[in-house]
């Protein structure tokens, strides 16, 4: 998970270098990317910890 939000993060920052809205769309990617991480993970663990 840390990797994988790293690998996000400095996707981010070379996507700043083409432009903008390139940077604008993979942040809003990151951003995309945690909502589903926290409304998917209580839902995982509930299934393994059952």
């Amino acid at each position: 998970l840390a990797l994988g939000g790293t690998g996000h993060a400095i996707g981010t920052g070379q996507a700043l270098k083409y432009g903008q809205v390139q940077g604008a769309m993979a942040g809003l990617a990151i951003g995309i990317t945690g909502i589903c991480y926290v409304i998917v993970s209580p839902l995982v663990a509930g299934l393994i910890l059952k």
